[in-house]
């Protein structure tokens, strides 16, 4: 009968008590079936729904009888083992996601920071024949977008060009000194 797991236990994908270090290289070998190999030690596999585990073909693969991968399988409950390994997996892929979306948002909210400055600080001194007060205007205008969406407060603009924002909670209206 198949282990159950419990909260106590390592985690599932982990090697079993009873399962030898061999049974334990043929689970990672079906575990590992439906990701593609990492480019480098420190990326986190990436998991691919087009493929599929099967002991039939990892029995060829190790070149062992198909009904000894079968027991080891059952034994050792692989699938549901496989299953929290997957959701581990997406868990931390989604982590990593989430982290670099955040570090996109500050360096964009300080791009757009420093691009409505440096067009304020040449609009305020600007020589005639250099760029034009329109262009600078622009540049402001452009930059204080930006880094309102940057910073989440944006939510798009119509077709005149006019900006439709929506705070996303009070304590960030707040923020901005501005109210809903």
């Amino acid at each position: 009968m198949a282990k159950k797991f419990t909260a106590a236990d390592n985690e599932p994908w982990e090697r079993m008590p009873g399962e030898s270090v061999r049974h334990y290289e043929y689970f990672c070998a079906y575990r590992d079936m439906r990701y593609a190999p990492a480019a480098n030690a420190d990326d986190i596999p990436k998991l691919n729904l087009s493929r599929k585990r099967s002991v039939r073909e990892l029995a060829q693969q190790l070149d062992v009888a198909k009904r000894t991968i079968g027991d080891l399988c059952s034994r050792f409950d692989w699938v549901s083992r496989c299953d929290a390994y997957d959701l581990y997996i997406l868990r931390r892929q989604r982590d990593k996601n989430e982290e670099r979306i955040l570090q996109m948002r500050e360096n964009h909210a300080a791009v757009g920071e420093q691009l409505w400055k440096r067009g304020l600080r040449c609009l305020l001194s600007m020589k005639e024949g250099k760029i034009t007060a329109a262009d600078m205007v622009r540049m402001i205008d452009v930059g204080v977008k930006i880094e309102r969406l940057s910073r989440g407060e944006l939510s798009g603009e119509d077709d005149s060009g006019s900006m439709e924002v929506e705070y996303l909670d009070d304590i960030e209206a707040g923020i901005y000194g501005e109210n809903k």
